[in-house]
């Protein structure tokens, strides 16, 4: 309403990972749905966790369901559904406001481990394809908003630009001010700090997150295959202070600005502020409603410090290290010291603070509810620490400082090379561990699901009850 009231245009976006970092975080994420469609996005798009399940993404993309609710404000720009080879959601949406048109795409970056049920296409193909062309070239914008979900690993400084990437003449768009991306980089990875403001960035070597493919639309239409340096978003970096220049008059000019006022001319309107203020109450009521529903306030037990999920091993505070040595052993080997899981340093997402320890902190804390499997009943403790090897050696950032002084992928314990021993993963891992078990050992596995279904999110629960009862005396420490 304040916007409104200025004669401005508001839009509220979304970039994607919808269900991932919040007590309501679930598979399918039924009770998340209906809280999400109460709010007043004008353009959505799509992340990573929304699409390493079938039933996930069946859910979301069932007829009359998630997607379609948000009549082509849903953009999948680069992925499909697998059956049908057509967009997930829409292409692109024109988000047409008071006083301005801005062209919204959605774009997911380089995600090859998602479910079968749907194709991501690699972004410089999909700009390559003519409905992108004649979106851009075909409909009248005063912006191009591109809403863009990629890892931090996926950001690149572009270096070095040809002498007309900056130009507009180079491209065959209608005339205009700025084309600017907004992003959403995973934040277990972000750069300390935070990135610059894109206006800030220097025109000639922009710092953008993850434009880094092909948009160089010729005159001919075409996008040279060759080329790798990401054009149009380069080309939103170099003209977004035009943009800011050339529209901040026209949106919040003086004139725009002349509006009756509703407080009868004492400067400031109460009535949207009182409406807004009802509206969140009432999200606010359901939000409650939902979390007693689910029980997240619930307390499990009571933390005797502050674990850190970005701690080293070696760090009394670590996380990791209180997960692969007390709640792994504890609650799923049973104290069985034959049995050792491998899995990537990635599904604890948050702090565990000090203090009474909630279901919605558990969530939050470990939202993805691996199920443990079984990769092979007698593994070479030799075997097992080539496979270690081999999974380090996959991951390309292992070494890279960004990450933290976490490594890669971790052991519940080192094996001993003379020992048998059962090797573990969880559903996320199963598929790399499994590779490199057959690369070092040159046998299949028959990865079997273990204790009957429990999660890793289950073996926390179980953990904090049992290790950390609220009596001052933590039975874990």
């Amino acid at each position: 309403e304040v916007a409104a009231a200025r004669g401005c245009d508001l839009f509220l976006v979304q970039n994607g990972d919808l269900n991932d970092g919040t007590g309501f975080s679930r598979t399918p994420p039924a009770v998340l749905v209906p809280l999400l469609q109460r709010m007043p996005f004008d353009a959505l798009t799509t992340g990573n966790h929304e699409l390493y399940e079938n039933e996930n993404i069946d859910y979301l993309a069932q007829p009359g369901g998630f997607i379609d609710s948000w009549n082509g404000s849903f953009i999948t720009s680069n992925t499909l559904d697998a059956a049908t080879g057509e967009h997930l959601g829409s292409s692109h949406k024109l988000l047409v406001g008071r006083t301005s048109r801005v062209l919204a795409f959605g774009f997911l970056y380089d995600m090859r481990d998602h479910a079968d049920h749907v194709i991501v296409t690699r972004v410089e193909e999909a700009v390559q394809q003519a409905w992108f062309v004649d979106a851009l070239t075909a409909t009248e914008y005063d912006a191009v908003l591109f809403l863009t979900h990629m890892d931090f690993k996926d950001s690149a400084p572009l270096d070095d630009p040809p002498p007309n990437l900056l130009r507009p003449t180079s491209l065959n768009l209608p005339a205009g001010p700025a084309r600017r991306p907004a992003a959403r980089r995973h934040a277990s990875e972000r750069r300390r700090g935070g990135p610059r403001p894109l206006c800030d960035w220097p025109l000639a070597r922009a710092r953008l997150p993850r434009p880094r493919h092909p948009r160089r639309l010729v005159r001919s239409g075409q996008v040279p295959r060759h080329h790798r340096l990401r054009v149009l978003l380069a080309l939103a970096a170099a003209l977004c202070r035009l943009l800011l220049r050339r529209r901040r008059r026209h949106l919040c000019s003086p004139q725009h600005r002349r509006q009756p006022r509703l407080d009868g001319g004492s400067g400031r309107s109460r009535r949207p502020r009182l409406a807004a203020d009802s509206r969140r109450r009432r999200a606010s009521g359901r939000d409650q409603a939902c979390r007693s529903g689910l029980r997240l306030s619930h307390v499990l037990g009571c933390a005797p410090r502050t674990y850190k999920a970005a701690a080293g091993l070696g760090a009394a505070e670590s996380l990791w290290r209180l997960y692969l040595d007390e709640v792994t052993p504890r609650t799923a080997f049973g104290g069985n010291a034959s049995r050792i899981a491998v899995q990537s340093t990635g599904s604890l997402r948050y702090d565990l603070y000090a203090g009474s320890v909630t279901l919605d902190d558990v969530w939050t804390m470990n939202p993805f509810a691996d199920h443990l499997w079984r990769v092979a009943p007698a593994v070479s403790g030799g075997d097992v620490r080539a496979v270690l090897s081999a999974l380090h050696a996959q991951a390309p950032s292992a070494a890279d400082p960004r990450t933290g002084p976490l490594p890669r992928y971790a052991a519940t314990s080192m094996p001993v090379g003379d020992e048998k021993y059962e090797l573990w993963t969880v559903d996320f891992d199963l598929p790399a561990v499994v590779r490199a078990y057959e690369s070092q050992t040159g046998s299949a596995p028959h990865p079997v699901r273990m204790l009957d279904g429990s999660t890793s999110t289950d073996l926390w629960m179980r953990y904090v009850q049992q290790a950390w009862p609220c009596n001052g005396t933590a039975a874990g420490e």
